[in-house]
């Protein structure tokens, strides 16, 4: 019998029972006839067979593995596309095969995991090195239009997930404005490639779609052109998770659900006017309205520097930063952009309030009852072009709370039969009963509340 071919191991030890070396053996029974050829047995490849057994994870409990050079899990019926029936079946029914509990798959970028663990972090890509970054510097001084404030966040905030791999930040970013300013520059030239694998840009596509394995083993994402629409509130939640949850539970086609460690620090990039729809009190998000674009000179000069260099001058620069100052969990600084973007996504009812308030409507802010105040409210939604007024028990309820102490609610009996919540915007006189002076005030203001809607 001839010899094994190389790295190969016969999977039975026993040789085979033939004549002249295994070529040909006479048919049974002795007769005559031509001679049958016998089956080679089947071989196995030592060389694959050791990489399964050095480079792959069995997941306890699953049907897939982990492929540990990778980082990446794959279905134990597929790894024989690769590797082969038998030595898949050799490895799959060996004692030594490595085993991994669901739960030390793990991504840890800080690196703090045990030898039962499987880690689906495997380092950043760039090394640092000193040189020129100056460019890609004063492109994020552009962006904030010279803020020292704001871009020396930025700045913080980008060093502070580099100087601790892993770290997760509870704040956001988001930097929206017109075309060719050079966010996307910035973000996805320059920032981004940092980060190498555990970086991604996605959209709208990705953030909608119940299989996020997307966004499993990243460390930053840019979200380009994300919720710039006015439907999309319902993912807000979904958004908030991201930015501040400890935990991202992992869906993806033919996987079980996983839950990952969430190290995910996120950008918003738009062009849109209203890229999100922001609280008053949001905590999360840094807003940055970026400037006209300036001269295409300039942006030759940050292409050249990313293209020779920069980056790993600008992770020289960021890794060197001093961070004693920086709290990486207190809230952003607010900016006027973020002002602007909070009162376009607030509430009909809140813009209402705050125009009242601000003497902007026709008729003046006075003592007044709660049911001429929804017909005020009524009227200014038609002049808005607001489609969707709210009704009057959610109405009252949210200028209540966003007018907090400018406006008194209490009830006035006008008449035996006649009571009333009475709106007051300032206390009303001590001298006067009560009564009295809200059926006056009411008397009054439907003078008001009648010429406004046109009726006189």
């Amino acid at each position: 019998m001839a010899e094994p071919a190389p790295n190969v191991v016969p999977m039975n030890k026993e040789p085979p029972n033939v004549d002249d070396g295994g070529a040909s053996a006479a048919p049974p029974g002795g007769g005559g006839g031509a001679p049958r050829r016998e089956k080679r047995k089947k071989q196995v490849d030592s060389t694959r067979l050791l990489r399964l057994f050095r480079d792959f994870r069995y997941e306890y409990g699953t049907n897939h593995a982990w492929d540990t050079v990778h980082r990446i899990p794959i279905i134990i019926s597929n790894l024989r596309h690769t590797f082969g029936n038998d030595e898949v079946r050799m490895w799959m029914n060996s004692d030594k095969r490595a085993v991994v509990m669901p739960g030390n798959v793990v991504f840890d970028p800080g690196g703090k995991v045990g030898p039962e663990c499987v880690n689906l972090f495997g380092g950043l890509p760039i090394a640092p090195k000193a040189g020129d970054c100056e460019p890609l510097l004063e492109l994020l001084r552009h962006l904030c239009e010279q803020d020292e404030t704001v871009h020396e966040w930025i700045f913080d905030w980008i060093a502070w997930q580099l100087q601790h791999p892993g770290a997760k930040l509870p704040t956001a970013i988001i930097m929206h404005g017109d075309e060719g300013s050079g966010k996307n520059l910035f973000w996805e030239g320059a920032v981004m490639p940092l980060f190498g694998e555990y970086g991604a840009i996605v959209g709208q596509a990705e953030l909608e779609n119940k299989y996020n394995g997307w966004i499993s083993k990243r460390m930053f994402i840019v979200g380009d052109e994300v919720l710039s629409r006015q439907e999309m509130r319902h993912l807000k939640g979904k958004l908030k998770s991201m930015i501040s949850g400890k935990l991202i539970q992992i869906e993806d086609k033919f996987m079980p659900v996983r839950m990952e460690a969430n190290h995910v620090n996120i950008v918003f990039l738009s062009n849109e006017l209203q890229p999100n729809a922001l609280d008053a009190s949001d905590r999360r998000y840094l807003v940055v309205w970026t400037p006209d674009k300036r001269e295409q000179a300039f942006y030759h000069r940050v292409k050249d520097c990313i293209a020779n260099g920069g980056l790993p001058a600008l992770l020289a620069f960021l890794l060197a930063r001093d961070l004693s100052g920086f709290d990486p969990y207190a809230p952003p600084p607010m900016t006027k952009a973020k002002v602007d973007l909070i009162d376009l996504g607030r509430p009909n009812a809140e813009r209402f309030w705050l125009a009242w308030k601000g003497g902007e409507l026709a008729v003046p802010l006075h003592a007044c009852s709660s049911d001429q105040a929804y017909r005020v409210y009524r009227r200014w939604c038609t002049c808005e072009g607001e489609r969707y007024p709210m009704t009057k028990p959610v109405f009252a309820r949210m200028v209540a709370r966003v007018a907090k102490g400018d406006l008194l609610v209490r009830v006035a009996k006008l008449r035996a039969c006649d009571t009333v919540r009475m709106w007051l915007p300032a206390p009303p006189p001590d001298d006067v009963e009560f009564g009295v002076w809200a059926r006056s005030s009411v008397d009054a203001f439907e003078q008001y509340l009648k010429e406004y809607q046109g009726e006189l």
